[in-house]
């Protein structure tokens, strides 16, 4: 991959949306077909591309098979829809990543993003040495190191960015979740013009695309995709007072969520808007409330 690759796929996500599908599952077994409707969906309805087996769609939680098995249903459902089609594909074992980013590759994923490693702290060195080792597997597909440090312990350091840029040719990008603004921000400054970064942080959308995000990959957005399509559309167009009304009506619909239900709180959205995606994987809890009509009535405003 070079850098005019790179530069179309960062051309295709700007300014846009690209859901993390929710996995629909029944029981622990992924449905596919409903995999396919919602991924052409969301695509059809104006989203960039899709995160598939990210974190809002359980992918660490499902066993190897059954993350294989999504990823060779959603890619191409992306991809013929027209989409960018990212997966996450990372594990906490060299071998076990190298199979599912290869499988993905093979599937035809445009990007395959991985985690650099959880549970067990890990310098910077140990960190290029395994996001390099995946990147040289598959070549012609772009890499994107997934930052969630809150959750996964090891993140991205403006060092580390800087170096990944310069020493590998397929490393597109960061998809970066973190809430503090000057962290992304220091990212941003590491980047050397032609990677780029997608937001994953809900309530900061706007705020961390004004300071030079590319685009977003929210969870959120599977379920509901209008206002952050609305807010990409308003930034390109330079429409303030757009931008913060979609925001607005962003941050209002996630103050609906449940506490400690953020993934039932999606996935039942999905449901009633006619997307059966089930109920999260165990011990994760699942939820009887409904919130779509009170979502509704956040965007009619």
């Amino acid at each position: 991959m070079n850098n005019e690759q790179i530069t179309d796929l960062k051309n295709r996500l700007s300014y846009g949306i690209s859901p993390a599908l929710a996995t629909p599952l029944s029981g622990y077994e992924v449905k596919t077909d409903v995999a396919v409707d919602l991924a052409t969906w969301l695509i059809e309805k104006g989203s960039k591309g899709l995160f598939i087996g990210g974190t809002t769609g359980e992918g660490i939680t499902l066993d190897h098979d059954q993350r294989k098995r999504l990823h060779a249903a959603a890619i191409p459902a992306c991809k013929q829809a027209g989409g960018v089609a990212m997966v996450h594909a990372g594990t906490n074992t060299l071998r076990d990543t190298l199979d599912l980013t290869t499988h993905a590759a093979e599937n035809g994923a445009d990007i395959v993003s991985i985690l650099p490693g959880y549970f067990y702290g890990l310098a910077d060195d140990a960190i290029f040495d395994y996001v390099a080792a995946v990147a040289s597997a598959i070549p012609e597909t772009g890499l994107m190191f997934y930052d969630i440090p809150h959750m996964a312990i090891n993140g991205a350091s403006p060092a580390l960015t800087k170096r990944m840029c310069s020493e590998i040719p397929n490393f597109v990008g960061i998809k970066c979740s973190q809430g503090n603004a000057a962290n992304v921000a220091s990212l941003i400054e590491a980047l050397d013009g032609v990677r780029f970064i997608l937001t994953g942080n809900e309530k900061l959308a706007s705020g961390l695309q004004m300071l030079g995000a590319a685009g977003m990959i929210t969870g959120l957005s599977t379920a509901i995709p209008e206002p952050f399509i609305d807010l990409g559309a308003a930034i390109k167009a330079g429409d303030v007072a757009a931008a913060q009304k979609a925001q607005r009506q962003i941050n209002r619909i996630l103050a609906l969520t449940p506490d400690g239900k953020r993934i039932a709180f999606i996935k039942k959205i999905a449901t009633e808007r006619g997307f059966p995606v089930g109920d999260p994987l165990p011990p994760r809890p699942s939820t009887d409330q409904t919130f779509w009509a009170r979502a509704q009535l956040i965007l009619g405003q």
